[in-house]
C-alpha cells in the first residue's frame, strides 16, 4: 500500500498493487486507486474551502485520456466555485427531464389522468371519456405532446362526423395537455390555437303533445313482460315524477328512502352537495311495490345478475320503450327536462323549480328552509299530479 506521483500510463497502472495510489504529475488532484476488485480514476478537488472526491470511472471502462479530460472539466468548474459533481448531476437531471418531455405521449398523459384525476370524478362526468378510446387513442396515443401540430388537430376535429363528439374529443385532448403541464411534462404552446369548435345548440327536448300518453301506454304494457321490464318501467316513471338524475335512483339504497315522510335523502349529488327529493304519492306507490317485490335487497333497484349490487342501467329497456312509444330521440335526461317544462306550465316559479331540481342557487336563505321545503312538497306534488293526468288521460 503505497502512494506514487508519476505520469499516469497503462503500464504504470498495471504495476500497482492493492491499496496503491498513483497521482498524476501534470494535473493536480487526478489519480488512480488500486482496489481489490477494480482500479478506478478519481479527482480530488476543493470547493468552498472543503475537500471533495469525484469518481471518474473504472480503468478498462474509460480510457486514461477520457478520465483526464473529465478531471480537467472538474478542475475548471471548481476553479469557478462550482461543485462539479453537483453541477453534472443537475445537468443529467435536466437532460432526463428534457428527454422525458420529448417522449411524453398522449397515452402517458391519459395514464396520469387515470391515476390522479379519474378516481375523483363522478360517473356522470366520466361518460364523455369513452370518446378517448373511440377517437383520440387510435390517432394520437403514441404521439408525444410536443410533436402534435395545429394542422393535425384541425384535421382530427374535422374527421369526426358528429359535431358534439368532435368538440368533446378536443376537450379531452385539452385536459390531457393540462395534466401534462400539471406534472411538468409539457411546456410551450398547445396545438389548439387555430381550432374553431363546432357550434352547439343547447338541447331543449322534452315530452310534448301526446308523447306523455304514448310513453305511459308503453310503460303500462311493459310492466307485465317480466321482472326486469317491471323495474325499467318503475325507473322511468320515478325519473319523470321526481326529477332525479339517472344515477340518483339506480345507485340508491333503500335506507335513503323514507316512505313515511316521503323523502329521498341523497348525501351527495352532481353538485357535490346533499339533496332531499320530495316524493309525491305516485312515486311512493311505485316504491312500495318495488320494495315488496325485493324485500331482501338493500337496493331500490337490485341487479338481477350481481347479487348485492344495484342495477347498472336500463339502457336496453329504455331503447325498446322509446322505440315502441315513437319517441326515439328522447333521452332519459329529457324526462328531467320534461318535469321542469310541466312545472312551468303548472304555474310553478323558476326559483321553486330550481329548488326541486337541485340547481345551485346562491340566493337561497337557510333561515327560510322550512318554508322552501313546504313549497317544494306542494310544488312537487302538483307537478306529479299533472304528469299523471297527462299520462293517463283518455
Amino acid at each position: 500500500m503505497a502512494t506514487y506521483k508519476d505520469k499516469i500510463t497503462k503500464t504504470r497502472i498495471e504495476k500497482l498493487t492493492v491499496g496503491d495510489k498513483l497521482w498524476d504529475l501534470e494535473l493536480s488532484g487526478f489519480h488512480v486507486f488500486k482496489q481489490k476488485t477494480k482500479t478506478s480514476f478519481y479527482y480530488k478537488y476543493r470547493i468552498n474551502e472543503k475537500q471533495a472526491l469525484a469518481s471518474l470511472g473504472a480503468f478498462g471502462t474509460i480510457s486514461i485520456d477520457d478520465a483526464k479530460d473529465k478531471a480537467r472539466k472538474y478542475f475548471l468548474l471548481a476553479s469557478d466555485g462550482i461543485d462539479p459533481v453537483q453541477y453534472l448531476k443537475y445537468q443529467a437531471e435536466e437532460l432526463r427531464k428534457k428527454t422525458e418531455k420529448e417522449q411524453y405521449s398522449i397515452a402517458d398523459a391519459y395514464k396520469d389522468w387515470e391515476l390522479h384525476f379519474k378516481p375523483k370524478l363522478k360517473t356522470s362526468s366520466l361518460s364523455e371519456w369513452t370518446l378517448y378510446g373511440r377517437y383520440v387513442e387510435p390517432v394520437f396515443a403514441d404521439r408525444p405532446l410536443i410533436d402534435i401540430r395545429p394542422e393535425e388537430i384541425n384535421a382530427f376535429h374535422a374527421s369526426i362526423e358528429k359535431p358534439y363528439s368532435a368538440n368533446r374529443s378536443i376537450k379531452i385532448m385539452k385536459k390531457l395537455y393540462s395534466v401534462a403541464r400539471r406534472f411538468e411534462k409539457f411546456e410551450g404552446n398547445e396545438p389548439f390555437i387555430a381550432l374553431e369548435l363546432n357550434p352547439e345548440r343547447k338541447r331543449r327536448r322534452h315530452l310534448t303533445g301526446d308523447e306523455p300518453k304514448r310513453l305511459y301506454q308503453v310503460l303500462e304494457s311493459y310492466k307485465d313482460r317480466g321482472e326486469e321490464e317491471f323495474k325499467a318501467r318503475c325507473c322511468v316513471l320515478l325519473y319523470l315524477l321526481t326529477s332525479a338524475r339517472k344515477k340518483e335512483w339506480l345507485d340508491t339504497p333503500k335506507e335513503w328512502v323514507d316512505l313515511e315522510t316521503g323523502i329521498l335523502s341523497l348525501p351527495d349529488t352532481k353538485n357535490n352537495e346533499p339533496d332531499e327529493k320530495i316524493l309525491p304519492v305516485a312515486a311512493i306507490d311505485i316504491l312500495i311495490e318495488l320494495f315488496e317485490r325485493h324485500p331482501n335487497s338493500p337496493w331500490v333497484f337490485p341487479s338481477p345478475r350481481k347479487i348485492g349490487f344495484p342495477l347498472e342501467n336500463i339502457k336496453r329497456h329504455w331503447n325498446i320503450i322509446r322505440q315502441e312509444a315513437d319517441i326515439k330521440d328522447i333521452r332519459l335526461h329529457d324526462l328531467r327536462r320534461t318535469f321542469a317544462s310541466i312545472a312551468l306550465s303548472s304555474d310553478i316559479s323558476l326559483d321553486q323549480i330550481g329548488e326541486i331540481l337541485n340547481h345551485k342557487n346562491v340566493n337561497t336563505t337557510k333561515g327560510y328552509a322550512y318554508l322552501i321545503n313546504d313549497k317544494k312538497r306542494i310544488a312537487t306534488e302538483h307537478v306529479a299530479e299533472n304528469i299523471m293526468a297527462l299520462l293517463t288521460e283518455e
